[in-house]
C-alpha cells in the first residue's frame, strides 16, 4: 500500500492524510479531497493504526504524553499528527488519549517568498507589530515562518521564536529543520507566556514570533513584550476581522491598537487570498 501511495501522491501538493479504523485512507490537497485509484484502497485496521502511531513516536509514545493531552504529536519536519480515540479524563482535565481510532497527518510545507507581498506593509523603515488571522489549515504558520526569515535575513533584526508546538522551526534535537533566518533563536516546545519572558530576559530580541495565541496567559506575555519595546508577530485562529473583534481575551490589545497591521488569510476553491488592515482595522489591501 505504501508503494502505491508513493506512486500516485505528490508530496509537494499534499496537505493532509486522514487514516481511520475500518475506512480507506483519505488524502487532501489545497483543492480538497483527492480521488485515489483502486489499488490504493485499503481498509485500515486497529493494528495498522497502532503500528503507525508507534512508528511516528519512534516507538517511545510515553515521551509524547504531554503533547497527547492536547490531541497531537509534532514530528520531525514540523508535521503535526492529530489523533482521536478514547479520551481519559482525571479530575476534569484530559490525562491521555487511548485506543486511538483515527489519525490526521498535517503536512508542513515551506514556501519561500510567500510573505514578499506583505513586506511593504510590515516594514516601512521600522517593523509593524503584526497579527495574522486565518482558519486552521490555510497557512498562517507558513506565512509567519517566512516573515521571520525575511526580518532576520533581509531586515537584519534579531528574532526570537517561541515555538510551543514545534511547527514554526520544526526543531529536531534543538536544531531547526526549517530555515528561519541566520539571526533567529528558537525556544522549542516552550509555553508562549513563559517563553516570551525568558527570551526578553536572555536573548534581547528585536522581534518575538509566536503561533496561535489564545487565552489570557498568552495575552499577558504579549503585553509584557509590548511594554518592553519588543516588536511582535503572532497568529490567531479566525475567519475575518469581525470574528477577531469578538474574541474577548483580545479586547485590551485591540482597543489599545497594540498591533498596527492585521493580515487575514483565506481560501476559496483551492485559491488563497489575503487582506491587510491597519491599526484602526481599516482594510488597506487585498491580494
Amino acid at each position: 500500500i505504501r508503494d502505491s501511495f508513493e506512486k500516485f501522491v505528490s508530496i509537494d501538493k499534499l496537505e493532509e492524510i486522514r487514516i481511520r479504523v475500518n475506512q480507506c485512507i483519505s488524502i487532501y490537497s489545497r483543492y480538497g479531497e483527492d480521488i485515489l485509484p483502486k489499488e490504493c484502497e485499503y481498509i485500515m485496521t486497529k493494528s495498522d493504526i497502532r503500528e503507525i502511531v508507534e512508528y511516528i513516536s519512534g516507538y517511545s509514545l510515553y515521551a509524547y504524553e504531554e503533547e497527547l493531552k492536547d490531541g497531537y504529536i509534532t514530528v520531525r519536519g514540523g508535521h503535526r499528527v492529530g489523533i482521536a480515540g478514547k479520551v481519559v479524563v482525571d479530575n476534569g482535565r484530559i490525562k491521555n488519549i487511548s485506543n486511538i481510532s483515527s489519525i490526521n497527518i498535517r503536512v508542513c510545507h515551506e514556501i519561500p517568498g510567500i510573505s514578499n507581498s506583505l513586506s511593504k506593509y510590515i516594514y516601512d523603515g521600522s517593523i509593524h507589530n503584526t497579527l495574522i488571522i486565518s482558519p486552521p489549515g490555510v497557512g498562517k504558520t507558513t506565512m509567519l515562518r517566512d516573515i521571520v526569515k525575511l526580518c532576520s535575513d533581509e531586515y537584519k533584526y534579531k528574532v526570537s521564536v517561541i515555538d510551543e508546538r514545534s511547527e514554526i522551526a520544526a526543531c529536531y534535537m534543538g536544531v531547526p529543520c526549517n530555515y528561519i533566518g541566520k539571526r533567529t533563536d528558537v525556544l522549542d516546545g516552550c509555553p508562549k507566556a513563559e517563553g516570551i519572558i525568558l527570551a526578553i530576559r536572555s536573548l534581547s530580541p528585536d522581534i518575538l514570533a509566536v503561533d496561535e495565541i489564545g487565552g489570557s496567559k498568552d495575552i499577558e506575555g504579549l503585553l509584557h513584550a509590548f511594554n518592553c519595546g519588543v516588536h511582535v508577530f503572532a497568529t490567531v485562529h479566525g475567519r475575518n476581522m469581525d470574528e477577531l473583534k469578538g474574541k474577548e481575551y483580545l479586547k485590551e490589545i485591540l482597543n489599545n491598537k497594540r498591533f498596527t497591521r492585521y493580515v487575514v488569510l483565506g481560501k476559496s476553491n483551492g485559491d488563497r487570498w489575503l487582506e491587510v488592515y491597519n491599526e484602526d482595522m481599516k482594510r488597506i489591501d487585498v491580494a
